[in-house]
């Protein structure tokens, strides 16, 4: 009987996820698997676990503070009128124009708005900034009282258990479509839909299909 294995766990420094310890320090993590391939990753990486240490946490909740504190003022200045936002939506340009905002509409120059055009892009940049602060305040709340719970804990040991293979021939459904597995590479599981279709999911996804019982 194969024995499963142990890994060693702590809490990342930056986002405070419990992720696998490698040599003391934190593993890839933060990342999405996108067409088979890892797609960004979490700069707390390769940090000492909080458990060890708190130096990049603490400094992460200061920066954030501050952050907050700027968007207060930015708030502030909004109201009173000493700071202005840069821009104003014109017309409907569609959002593929040159220069075009992301809502389709073309960029002018606050001072060349309406006026109602000038009321609507400060409301929508205060609500903007007061969100973000809020946002930050509640990370660095959550991540200073997460250092405070673990900073000095001994990592957590978690039990592997192996997940099944995925062998040819195994069948999942999707919607009202039943997956068959021809074969896996890479950690790609490559299927044929019932009807015909090729293609290819990861091993993640496909084990979160629900298993075909007919």
């Amino acid at each position: 009987m194969t024995k499963n294995r142990i890994q060693v766990r702590g809490n990342c420094q930056l986002c405070g996820s419990e992720q696998a310890i490698v040599r003391g320090r934190m593993a890839h993590h933060g990342y999405t698997v996108e067409h088979g391939y890892f797609e960004g990753k979490c700069q707390g990486h390769m940090n000492a676990p909080l458990q060890h240490d708190r130096s990049l946490a603490d400094k992460v909740v200061a920066d954030v503070r501050k952050q907050a504190l700027d968007l207060d003022a930015r708030v502030e200045g909004l109201k009173n009128g000493t700071i202005r936002p840069e821009s104003v939506p014109g017309k409907w340009v569609g959002r593929n124009a040159p220069g075009a905002r992301r809502d389709g509409y073309e960029s002018l120059p606050f001072d060349q708005g309406s006026d109602y055009a000038k009321e609507q892009a400060i409301k929508h940049a205060i609500y903007h900034a007061e969100s973000r602060a809020r946002a930050a305040r509640t990370f660095a709340h959550d991540l200073e009282g997460l250092a405070n719970r673990v900073h000095g804990q001994p990592l957590r040991e978690v039990e592997i258990v192996p997940l099944p293979s995925i062998e040819p021939g195994e069948r999942r459904t999707a919607g009202s479509y039943v997956l068959t597995v021809r074969y896996i590479e890479r950690g790609r599981v490559y299927w044929q839909r019932s009807d015909g279709m090729r293609s290819w999911t990861g091993a993640r996804s496909w084990r979160d299909l629900p298993l075909a019982t007919s």
